[in-house]
């Protein structure tokens, strides 16, 4: 099963509970970003639920062309699991 979660503008305090939740039951985290290092979304997670660091991931990059659609700002953010 698949499931989006945003984690909104990355303050780590604004992580639901429900999404905290479905990350800590997932087997593997899809990032937004070429590599963990550059995932605004991973470092807030990281943040708030330590154990996603035990999570297998997978990267996928966007194409830069979205990130001026002022439109995705916060579907950047999604993880997917």
């Amino acid at each position: 099963m698949i499931y989006g979660v945003g984690v909104g503008v990355g303050a780590p305090e604004m992580i639901t509970l429900k999404a905290l939740r479905v990350i800590r039951e997932c087997d593997v985290i899809v990032l937004p970003a070429a590599d963990g290092k550059n995932s605004r979304a991973y470092e807030a997670v990281r943040q708030v639920c330590p154990e996603a660091e035990e999570k297998e991931l997978k990267f996928f990059e966007f194409p830069k062309h979205l990130l001026s659609n002022s439109y995705l700002p916060n579907q950047l953010q999604c993880i997917l699991f």
